[in-house]
């Protein structure tokens, strides 16, 4: 026993500063991207139910990373290794999903709209709004920050239910 407590002390030492003193080690290969959707048809910003996040153009879809905040807006943790990011929003509890207004088709994994991490961390993505509801709409014209992903989004019609 006594011989172990010196070997646990080298170990402590060697161990960086920040585990240590009990932050995470993890904390450098994640980056936080601070997410808001709105009404594409209004330009009020919603609360989604949730967001879909996929990394890469992967279908795996990365719920976890996600930490929503009351006025639904939410901060998205992505790995080091995310070169690209889709999000999508749900609403009616998670089982219906929005419809992004950067396209105007049905999307589905292989046309879904793609984003460079690297650019929203750096100066911040607005996506196109091509939901707007003709010429004389008034829709705030909003401009992310540094970190930012802003985009609009609509709900289903009847006809595209499935």
């Amino acid at each position: 026993m006594g011989r172990l407590i010196p070997g646990f002390l080298a170990l402590l030492l060697t161990l960086p500063s920040t585990v240590a003193a009990g932050q995470t080690a993890a904390a450098p290969w994640r980056r936080t991207i601070h997410v808001r959707v709105y009404d594409g048809k209004t330009g009020s910003q919603i609360a989604p139910s949730m967001l879909i996040i996929r990394i890469n153009q992967q279908a795996p879809i990365h719920a976890d990373w996600v930490k929503m905040h009351f006025d639904g807006s939410a901060e998205v943790s992505v790995p080091a290794s995310a070169s690209v990011i889709s999000i999508q929003a749900s609403y009616d509890s998670s089982t219906e999903v929005y419809i992004n207004c950067d396209t105007d088709a049905v999307q589905t994994i292989s046309n879904r709209h793609w984003y460079k991490v690297s650019d929203i961390l750096d100066t911040g993505v607005t996506p196109p709004n091509l939901c707007k509801p003709g010429r004389h709409a008034v829709i705030p014209d909003l401009k992310a920050k540094p970190g930012e992903f802003l985009f609009f989004v609509r709900k289903r019609s009847w006809r595209e239910e499935d």
